[in-house]
């Protein structure tokens, strides 16, 4: 088959990514090869779909103009969108007992065990000195302790602190930045609201070109870009947070018995793509028309801070001035432009239109 056996219209290119990345999963009980073939699959998919025009829409100000003159991408935690669901889960807590108490009926006595031997150990667990009190004067087998559980639920306060910590992550992790792109740079939505009321600009990008010339999967490159799949529901990521605490629980008591009872609780296979996949859902109804794609950048560092550059990768194409730039910032921006050897455009109203239209105008260098 040749190279375009993977090209779709943008609606089934986007139906078939939503679909691949709910069906895939990347665990720890997976080889290293298997890892790779599964994300070069849904990588290779993306690659051959990206639109060669992306745009991305800038108010004007210092620090936009030095990123455009630097060469630069502005990227920032999830937490400074404005969408206070952006990058939120949703974890089912309704049946989270009935859920999750077979597998801790295993776990509950040792869990009480390690409390009562080492309290201080255990310092945060809620609950504890009630559970010290019911089970410092005689052995209590499992079933009773199962009758506990229901009626203190004492283990699961400690694994709601896990649900309410990993629930807050993707929003608040400083280690994943992000910038967002659209594919429409005539959206009047776009440039009211992102380019500071038609005052602003709007840059153009080819990624397409960057990923097939750099040949950037095989470099392991730490951006990725990816379309947003537009849901009516949030990423259930119950599954995958439902593995996190069970597995935290197993870390905390092997700790505390030196890995004497390994075979006896079962770690579950933790997906660890699905904390990018929360970033890459949003309100079907409230933001489809934004046509986003978002470029990921992960970055382990010490410097925790909420915003960062990121090369353009000389991928810059060309710059859209607002229809009220004002002279000052277009002669600014102008100025840079013709450095970088990009093509320029004017946006305005289409006047001779009936519909509600904007119009790019080429200007002549």
């Amino acid at each position: 088959m040749g190279r375009d056996s993977n090209i779709h219209s943008k609606a089934q290119f986007k139906a078939e990514f939503a679909k691949r990345l709910e069906n895939i999963s990347v665990t720890d009980n997976l080889s290293q090869e298997e890892t790779t073939k599964i994300l070069r699959g849904l990588f290779d998919f993306v690659i051959e779909n990206v639109p060669t025009q992306l745009f991305r829409f800038r108010k004007c100000g210092k620090y936009a103009f030095d990123a455009f003159k630097q060469g630069k991408i502005q990227m920032c935690v999830a937490s400074r969108f404005s969408d206070k669901n952006d990058s939120r889960f949703y974890y089912d807590y309704a049946s989270l007992s009935e859920r999750l108490k077979p597998i801790y009926c295993d776990l509950i006595p040792l869990v009480l065990f390690a409390l009562i031997s080492s309290p201080s150990h255990f310092a945060d667990v809620p609950l504890k000195e009630k559970l010290i009190r019911l089970t410092e004067t005689e052995f209590l087998p499992k079933e009773v302790f199962v009758e506990m559980i229901v009626e203190y639920r004492s283990v699961f306060d400690i694994i709601k602190q896990y649900i309410e910590k990993y629930m807050l992550y993707p929003r608040d992790n400083k280690d994943i930045h992000i910038s967002c792109f659209t594919e429409d740079v005539t959206s009047k939505f776009m440039w009211d609201t992102y380019a500071d009321g038609y005052k602003g600009f709007a840059l153009e990008y080819n990624f397409k070109d960057w990923y097939i010339s750099e040949n950037k999967w095989n470099q392991q490159s730490s951006v990725d870009l990816f379309p947003i799949i537009y849901s009516s529901e949030k990423y259930n990521a119950t599954k995958m947070i439902d593995a996190f605490c069970i597995n935290s629980l197993h870390t905390l008591i092997n700790d505390f018995y030196k890995n004497h009872f390994g075979s006896f609780i079962k770690k579950l296979p933790f997906d660890t793509l699905s904390l990018f996949k929360a970033y890459l859902y949003k309100d079907k109804k409230e933001y489809a028309h934004e046509k986003e794609w978002r470029l990921l950048s992960l970055r382990y560092s010490d410097d925790k801070q909420d915003f960062s550059n990121i090369s353009d990768l000389g991928f810059l194409k060309a710059i859209y001035y607002g229809p009220d730039i004002t002279k000052r910032n277009k002669t600014i921006l102008s100025n840079i432009a013709r450095e970088k050897g990009i093509i320029e455009y004017d946006v305005a109203i289409d006047e001779n239109s009936k519909q509600y239209k904007l119009k790019i105008i080429p200007i002549k260098s």
